[in-house]
Order: C-alpha cells, then sequence, then structure tokens
C-alpha cells in the first residue's frame, strides 16, 4: 500500500491555522553526536556539577527543581518501572559553553534512589544527545522543543523564548506568561484555535507580529501592584487590553488604570466603574453559561473578554451603563 492509499483511508483536514516559522527566530541547531551511557550515580553527579543550568543575562530559563517529581522518579526507579532506555539527557553548546537542557530532575532521582537502596547491579542505560546552537535564540528554541516525561507547559515555553531577552527586558517569567495567555485569547477566540497555538507561535507573536503593542500591555502589567491587579490578572483581561492598546494606547492606559484602581469611580453607571464591580464579583470558569456561585458570578474567558470590550466601547462612546451586555450568540465586539 501505499503512503497516498493509507492516507486516503485515515483522513485528516489540514487545519486553516497559520504555521509560524519558529526556526527563523535563530540561525541553526546541529546534533553534533549521541552516544549511549549509564546512568550511574557517578554519571549522575558530573552530569549535574559539570554542565551549567540553562541561564541567560542572569535570568534563569530552566524551571525550578520539584522535590515531589524527583521523589516521584526515584520511587519508579525503585519499583523497577522506570524506562531508563526512553531518557534523552541534551546538552547545547553555545559559544564554548556547554548547557544541560534537560534531565536534573531524573539525575537527582537516580542518586536519592541510589541512597534509598537501589539495586547496584541495576542497568540505566540513558541517551546522551550534544547539540551545537549558533545563536542564543537557537539554544533558546532547542530547550523548548524538549519534553520528556514532565512536559513543558506552554508559560515555560514562552519563558524559554523571551525571559532575558533585550526586547522584553526587566520583564519577569510570571507577566510574560500572563501576556501569553492574554494573546491568546485575544487572537483566537474558540478553545480549540488556541490549543493550535502553543507557546512557541505565541513567543513568536510576541517578539515578532505583536511586539508593539506587547510591550505597551506588559508595561502597564509591571506597573501594577498585585493587590490592585488581583482582579485583572485573568487572560481575558490582558486580551481585552492587547485590543484595546492597539486601538488607542493612551485612552487605553488611562481606562485600565481607572479600572485597576477605582479612584474617582463615583458614578455607578461610569462603565469603568460597573466593569470594575463585574471583574471583582466574577471568577472563571470553563462553562459559557453565568450561574450565581457564592458571592461570585461563575464566567467563561469570552464572557469576561466581551465585556471588557463591551465596558470600553460604552467608555469611548461617552455612553453611562446600568449593566454589561455580553451576547456569546453574536459576532465578537471590536474596540472603537
Amino acid at each position: 500500500m501505499t503512503a497516498t492509499a493509507l492516507l486516503d483511508r485515515f483522513q485528516i483536514q489540514q487545519p486553516e491555522e497559520e504555521v509560524y516559522d519558529i526556526s527563523s527566530l535563530g540561525e541553526g541547531i546541529v546534533l553534533r553526536n549521541r552516544r549511549a551511557a549509564e546512568l550511574t550515580p557517578e554519571f549522575a553527579t558530573n552530569f549535574i556539577d559539570t554542565y551549567s543550568e540553562f541561564w541567560v543575562n542572569d535570568e534563569k530559563i530552566d524551571r525550578k527543581l520539584v522535590d515531589n517529581h524527583v521523589t516521584h522518579l526515584a520511587r519508579e526507579m525503585l519499583a523497577g518501572n522506570f524506562r531508563w532506555e526512553q531518557v534523552n539527557l541534551v546538552l547545547a553548546e553555545l559559544d564554548g559553553r556547554i548547557y544541560r537542557m534537560n534531565g536534573q530532575h531524573t539525575a537527582w532521582a537516580r542518586l536519592y534512589a541510589n541512597e534509598w537502596g537501589l539495586d547496584p547491579k541495576t542497568r540505566c542505560p540513558v541517551q546522551l544527545m550534544r547539540y551545537d546552537t549558533a545563536t542564543i535564540q537557537d539554544a533558546r528554541r532547542l530547550y523548548a522543543s524538549i519534553d520528556r516525561g514532565r512536559p513543558r507547559g506552554h508559560g515555560l515555553v514562552v519563558n524559554s523564548h523571551l525571559l532575558g531577552t533585550e526586547e522584553f527586558s526587566g520583564f519577569k517569567a510570571h507577566q510574560l506568561t500572563l501576556l501569553a495567555q492574554g494573546l491568546g485569547v485575544w487572537l483566537w477566540p474558540a478553545s480549540h484555535q488556541r490549543k493550535m497555538h502553543g507557546g512557541d507561535d505565541r513567543a513568536y507573536l510576541l517578539l515578532k507580529d505583536h511586539h508593539k503593542v506587547a510591550k505597551e500591555v506588559g508595561r502597564f502589567i509591571q506597573e501594577s501592584k498585585q493587590g490592585d491587579f488581583k482582579h485583572l490578572k485573568r487572560a481575558p483581561s490582558v486580551a481585552a487590553m492587547f485590543e484595546t492598546f492597539q486601538k488607542a494606547p493612551q485612552i487605553a492606559r488611562e481606562f485600565w488604570e481607572s479600572v485597576r484602581d477605582g479612584i474617582g469611580l463615583t458614578d455607578k453607571q461610569d462603565p469603568r466603574y460597573i466593569l470594575r464591580e463585574y471583574l471583582k464579583e466574577s471568577t472563571l470558569t470553563s462553562s459559557q453559561a453565568i450561574t450565581k456561585k457564592s458571592d461570585t458570578y461563575a464566567v467563561s474567558q469570552e464572557e469576561v473578554y466581551r465585556a471588557c470590550i463591551h465596558a470600553w466601547n460604552a467608555y469611548r462612546g461617552q455612553r453611562r451603563l446600568k449593566h454589561l451586555r455580553i451576547a456569546l450568540n453574536e459576532e465578537r465586539p471590536t474596540a472603537r
């Protein structure tokens, strides 16, 4: 049977979503060599001590060591349920320095399993892969591509591309993650669309197509105190910030500062007051329906986004409101 005939039997429609050229962010990644190794305690110690963690401009890109995951892996090793042969330990050389891209949890688990009584005769065959990376962006891209055992979430992938870059200098990891989440809701209204665009795509768009507005929204997030920003710290609220800052940056800043702080909002029919109260009284749910739950309303991401844009449009039109109009069966509103 030919490949064409097989594809005819198992038909999958090509998605209409655009494929972004992530490789254009760098100049090249080359696998220098791949060799088998035994993950002995000595090898694990050398792997941790010899090779540098992945840091860029004083920002640690690699995720934190999670004790519970180390314990889990060590117990799997002791139980004989750990598949050593599936482990790929990845190193990347850049400008004469070698970084470890993954494997910290596995290496530490090997050491603890040894301490906790793993049979010394246990075979521990793994693969050690070493790459040459032409630029720091290539090293970032390599790190973001790795998925072994404990998947890298969208936020971690975004931060592997953006944290510590000149383009997003001064931004913290949680701020970049929130920007990427907001970008997703802004660009792709349906959840199935957002699933098509992971951390790589979002990082690419934050760096390229939407960098200017992302910096505007990002600066607003940076300047906001956590206590004042709590009711705005949601992907759909940040998505609405993208929409409004792109439309009218200065007016958007004034609008969102009022919604954030509540200063001077005495008119209860002011769209900013209505939106502020709505955001403070609502909680996000995966459901599409508005339901009353204790002292808060459970609302979907799309409802929150539409509420924000409705309030913005009323504010721009100098209209007073008694309540927010949210119609999920209508076309998604745009900022005026």
